[in-house]
């Protein structure tokens, strides 16, 4: 059996950082969809969110090929705001998606770290 060489780090440049997006939208494609019907819209909009200090990222020979998300201190990897929402739809629209978000999203204790999403490329 051959060995992979996985690197796993919290740092990535801007190529991988939009491969990793992707790897995360296929993977919550039907979760994201609900909300954000354009795969482009999503795309941005995720890149906007993703913070960068609440990811892990696992690279095979360069190549982004998983990501894991991180909430602790009661931060979440990823962070909508109203004002890049409306750059992509109305404000009832982008109100409704905020608020889904806000809701949806646990609160948890800083003491506490959660593994919020895990998504790895589908090959």
């Amino acid at each position: 059996m051959q060995k992979l060489n996985i690197e796993i780090t919290e740092s990535i440049n801007k190529n991988q950082r939009i491969r990793a997006i992707e790897i995360f939208y296929d993977a919550f494609k039907q979760k994201i969809r609900a909300l954000i019907k354009s795969k482009e819209k999503a795309l941005a909009i995720y890149n906007k969110s993703l913070k960068n200090d609440q990811v892990f990222y696992a690279l095979l020979d360069g190549n982004v090929v998983g990501l894991i998300g991180l909430h602790y201190k009661n931060k979440t990897f990823l962070v909508f705001k109203y004002r890049d929402l409306r750059k992509y739809f109305n404000p009832l629209q982008s109100y409704f998606i905020y608020r889904i978000y806000k809701l949806t999203s646990p609160k948890i204790k800083d003491d506490v770290l959660r593994i919020d999403s895990i998504a790895v490329d589908k090959s």
